[in-house]
């Protein structure tokens, strides 16, 4: 049994398939569109706003636009650190308790320490 080309074939010529296939894919190039001038839209608006000269507390809407970026990478080097901590990381605890090796301390010790 080959299956290859007849399939993209009959995406054209099936009548039952080339009608629903090309209004989705019509619907994904709309929504596709879409998004991305919205998106630069709405950034430029908010950019803009930002910048004027008028608008008091512009340090705290900085902060507020500025956080669903920066908060994200701290959670994760707060969890990463915790999987090193000497005393309760679940990676020492595996070393010590799999292999039988004492917990290194790699995040604790100067020389490998941040």
């Amino acid at each position: 049994m080959t299956i290859g080309w007849d399939n993209f074939t009959r995406v054209f010529h099936d009548e039952g398939i080339q009608k629903p296939f090309f209004a989705i894919f019509v619907w994904t190039v709309v929504f596709s569109v879409l998004t991305v001038v919205l998106t630069v839209a709405v950034g430029m608006i908010l950019a803009c706003l930002v910048q004027w000269e008028a608008l008091k507390g512009k340090a705290i809407y900085r902060v507020l636009l500025i956080l669903p970026y920066a908060v994200p990478s701290f959670i994760s080097i707060l969890i990463f650190k915790g999987l090193f901590n000497q005393s309760f990381g679940e990676i020492n605890m595996m070393l010590s308790t799999l292999f039988g090796i004492k917990p290194p301390g790699l995040a604790t010790r100067p020389p490998r320490a941040p």
